[in-house]
């Protein structure tokens, strides 16, 4: 894997807005940076993670708690790999969130030849 594909990951976390009242995010944030750090497949020091929560939504019709987890990087892990690291995201985020918040998981591959960065100074 090149430094290119190990250092771009983007790790976002959407939520209902109920998960900001219950100041769950920094005990998510440090449960899914450790989930990032143990996983070979990912270099966890150069991930963006980033929370934006939801005033307006609905699950299945209903206005109910909720958090999506949506890993970007670039393409080159297997489907094993990428299955790993779903697990490893859902252990970390039901570790962290109310028994009564929905948890989903979501590993995508960033579109190589579209894919542009600028590093910060």
């Amino acid at each position: 894997m090149t430094a290119l594909e190990m250092n771009m990951p983007h790790l976002i976390a959407e939520h209902s807005k109920d998960v900001e009242t219950r100041n769950a995010i920094p005990a998510l944030f440090t449960a899914l940076m450790k989930a990032c750090d143990i996983n070979p497949s990912i270099d966890a020091a150069n991930v963006k993670l980033r929370a934006q929560g939801f005033h307006s939504y609905l699950v299945a019709g209903e206005i109910r708690a909720f958090l999506h987890l949506s890993l970007a990087m670039m393409g080159g892990r297997s489907d094993d790999e990428k299955a790993a690291l779903s697990d490893a995201l859902m252990t970390a985020a039901i570790s962290a969130m109310p028994v009564s918040t929905e948890i989903t998981v979501e590993i995508r591959d960033t579109h190589r030849a579209s894919y542009r960065k600028r590093a910060g100074a």
